[in-house]
Parts: structure tokens; sequence; C-alpha cells
């Protein structure tokens, strides 16, 4: 992803394949800063994979209270979402919303 980015440039993604492998990346500068997959927000990589734990915890991927992310793995019925939710709001991406979606869907359960 971030290999031909260069300076001052930001990229930001999310997917998923036909196999449900799913992955959100932040590289600004052509630097991988974070990946995780979103139904495993504990298992981070980059370097500095905590840099969006407090976005992660504001959309509902990591729990607000409790044991360290590490320890512990949010429940969260549409990790996906959570995912959009949180690139959406943190880096102020304008995503399509389907008509009748609920923010409340990404808060675990």
């Amino acid at each position: 992803m971030a290999g031909g980015l260069g300076r001052d440039g930001e990229a930001v993604d999310v997917w998923r394949t036909v196999n449900a492998h799913r992955s959100l990346g932040y590289a600004p500068d052509g630097h991988l800063i974070c990946r995780f997959e979103p139904g495993r927000p504990h298992e981070r990589t980059g370097t500095d994979p905590d840099r969006l734990v407090w976005a992660m915890r504001e959309s509902g991927l990591l729990p607000a209270d409790g044991p360290p992310p590490e320890e512990r793995r949010a429940d969260v019925d549409q990790p996906e979402l959570c995912a959009l939710a949180l690139a959406d709001s943190v880096f102020r991406l304008d995503l399509p919303r389907a008509e009748g979606s609920k923010a409340g869907s990404c808060r675990p359960g």
C-alpha cells in the first residue's frame, strides 16, 4: 500500500476479501504506522501500532474500560462497520451511509 506514497501524502485503507480477510491500515508519508484486523483489534502492527487505540475505543472496536487491548478483545457484532466509522471520523472521510444504519451497532455488547 505505502510503497509508492511520497512525502506529505497520507493513505488509509479498509478492505475485506472474498475469503473474509479484513484490515485497516494507516500510512502517512509512505510509512505504515498502524494496521489491524477489525475483528482482532488487539493484534496491531506498524511502527506505532497503538496510535489509533483512542479511536478504536471511541468507535467501539476496543472496550473503553477494563483490561488492556492486548489482553481482551472487544465483543463487537460488526467490526467492519466500526472500522469504517473509525476511518470516517479520524481521517474525515466522506463515506456513503446505508439508509437506516445506526452508529450504535459498533458498540460492544
